[in-house]
């Protein structure tokens, strides 16, 4: 009996060996997944920004929210960027919220930035001039009363006293301003000059040395996102309505005539194809409303701590827009 019993029980042993080994495989395996993922991901983010995110001069609104603010004083973590808030005229960046503390999006504090106090940096990382002690002594707001600007909130230096709470008059008037939040925007359905759904917003373009908007980019056609193509419309030809709607002043053709693969983003930033924009729909050339000149302001940084001093952006060349995905993404 008691050989019965000690094989048995040497059967079971192996049995829960096994088992284990099998989890332990298991979970090598998802790990090995999920960080090839996440290469992949990152690979896929890399390629979608070309044309805006490799250049000095231009930033998707979409692929700065989320991402990781730090200070460039003592390199330690603020918070992550929450939001972009526009102005009343949508035509620029009002300020930009920045999200810190909190747990599972409760609690946390909400912080008005100016757009100019924002710095690229390195690994999908963004600076501000400011330490997280002298952080933690300015006052924010809550999501329930989003403020209308920034300019009598930030503190961008320190040695000076910390600011009042943020807080709109009423509710009414933070509903209002949350209308003009970027994450509000995208998916907003767009309608011709004919009354014809034609798409929906897709993503905002940013000009990084002012937080001008220079092209709203709309996305039409396809299924589950799979075939759709992409067109970058200017903020002349595009206006938002009530009840969710944005109107083009042109016809759905016009759209389709200057669109482009997801996959293969042209250089927004070339001069050439800002002069193809604005032939196409009647509107003046950016170069010519703002006296656009690339600046190199927004040089990427990395920390003081770390011994890193702000280096200038390499300017990528314009190239002819006809030519479509100059890097194959």
């Amino acid at each position: 009996m008691s050989r019965v019993q000690n094989l048995s029980r040497a059967v079971l042993v192996l049995g829960l060996i096994g088992v284990l080994s099998g989890y332990a495989s298991a979970a090598n395996r998802s790990d090995n997944q999920r960080s090839n993922e996440e290469f992949s991901q990152s690979r896929t983010e890399a390629r979608h920004d070309v044309g805006t995110q490799d250049n000095a001069d231009l930033q998707r609104a979409s692929r700065m929210i989320g991402k990781k603010v730090k200070s460039s004083e003592d390199g330690r973590t603020l918070g992550r960027v929450y939001d972009i808030v526009l102005t009343p005229d949508l035509n620029s960046v009002s300020y930009v919220a920045l999200s810190r503390g909190g747990a599972f999006g409760l609690n946390r504090d909400l912080y008005a930035v100016p757009w100019s106090a924002f710095r690229p940096g390195f690994g999908n990382t963004y600076y501000l001039p400011i330490t997280a002690e002298r952080i933690e002594t300015m006052n924010g707001f809550k999501e329930a009363y989003w403020p209308a600007s920034s300019s009598s909130g930030w503190v961008a230096t320190t040695g000076q006293t910390a600011v009042p709470a943020f807080r709109g008059t009423t509710r009414e008037e933070s509903r209002e301003v949350q209308t003009r939040r970027v994450s509000k925007i995208i998916g907003t359905i767009v309608r011709d000059s004919r009354g014809e759904r034609a798409g929906s917003i897709q993503d905002v373009i940013i000009a990084r040395d002012i937080g001008q908007i220079t092209y709203t980019i709309v996305s039409y056609g396809g299924l589950f996102g799979i075939g759709s193509r992409y067109a970058a419309v200017p903020p002349t030809a595009i206006e938002l309505q009530p009840r969710g709607i944005a109107r083009l002043s042109v016809d759905r053709n016009t759209l389709v005539a200057g669109s482009f693969s997801p996959m293969r983003w042209p250089d927004l930033s070339s001069p050439s194809f800002d002069q193809r924009v604005a032939l196409l729909y009647g509107t003046q050339p950016r170069g010519e409303i703002l006296g656009y000149v690339p600046s190199q302001r927004n040089a990427a940084v990395e920390p003081r701590t770390q011994g890193c001093t702000p280096s200038s952006a390499d300017l990528s060349h314009p190239t002819d827009p006809g030519r479509e995905g100059q890097v194959d993404r």
